[in-house]
């Protein structure tokens, strides 16, 4: 790809040295990728049908029970944790990040604490520390 669509921004492109973070936008995508995301982009389908059935597909490839495509790891950190909150209940579900009634603590290690522990309360959970940045005990 050109670095005109960068240059125009007044952005000087660099060498990924670290390997696929957000920070540097994530990951290229390998040609498959950019063929298929061309075949799919003059058509439109029921995206709730695409995420079922993209999903099925990948959790049949990986072996693995069920598959959510998310939009990346702090979506996917937001979504489990309503997902855990509310389950299967579509009342629950409209109502968070309302916990009202609902179970919401999430115990966390001091020394775990990172930036993307917001992502658990965007749903609407309560973080529970334990534990010091030194150690955990039993009690």
């Amino acid at each position: 790809m050109s670095k005109k669509i960068y240059s125009d921004l007044g952005i000087e492109p660099i060498i990924n040295a670290i390997g696929s973070v957000t920070l540097l936008g994530g990951s290229t995508q390998p040609p498959e990728v950019i063929d298929a995301m061309q075949s799919a982009q003059d058509m439109y389908v029921p995206m709730d049908e695409l995420e079922e059935k993209a999903g099925n597909y990948l959790a049949e490839l990986f072996g693995a029970e069920a598959c959510y495509i998310t939009s990346g790891a702090g979506s996917a950190l937001t979504l489990t944790t309503a997902a855990f909150m509310a389950g299967d209940n579509d009342d629950l579900i409209v109502q968070l990040p309302d916990t009202t009634g609902i179970k919401d603590e999430i115990l966390i290690q001091s020394r775990q604490r990172y930036h993307y522990e917001r992502c658990l309360t965007y749903a609407g959970a309560k973080l529970v520390e334990f534990g010091s940045k030194d150690q955990v005990t039993k009690d």
